[in-house]
């Protein structure tokens, strides 16, 4: 099993109410380059104000740029009117880095409805934990 030389956790908080397109550049600092991240958990909050007014039935998908716009997870909308509406979901996933992304930079983020457009209104409060890991390279045979 590989050994772990550092490991940084970023959470990520994006407002989704009344954004015209839910598509982010979030800036942050890592201090070294990472070979993979892992989705902690992803949870979304809405209002019972919103969920009554929307009735949203969308599954979001979550892509990142730093893993070549793959899926990251998901989230669901909140058809029920009765009360405010969480999602949360620990997915535990690992994903490879292939892009140097190590220092000052910054991570985009795009949310898409279930027709595959770039969502809007959503109306959650959106936040992404993940863990930037880099193992310790194996010594060389001699």
């Amino acid at each position: 099993m590989p050994r772990i030389e550092a490991c940084q956790n970023a959470t990520f908080v994006l407002d989704l109410f009344n954004q015209d397109v839910c598509s982010f550049d979030i800036p942050f600092s890592l201090g070294f380059q990472p070979d993979e991240v892992i989705v902690r958990n992803i949870t979304a909050n809405g209002s019972a104000e919103a969920d009554a007014l929307f009735h949203d039935y969308n599954v979001y998908t979550i892509h990142c740029d730093v893993l070549n716009n793959v899926t990251l997870g998901t989230f669901t909308g909140f058809g029920r009117v009765d009360a405010p509406q969480s999602y949360v979901s620990c997915p535990q996933t690992v994903f490879k880095i292939n892009k140097p992304i190590s220092g000052t930079t910054s991570i985009h983020i795009d949310i898409y409805d279930s027709t595959g457009s770039i969502a809007s209104l959503v109306d959650r409060i959106l936040t992404i934990s993940l863990d930037f890991i880099k193992y310790k390279e194996k010594p060389k045979k001699k």
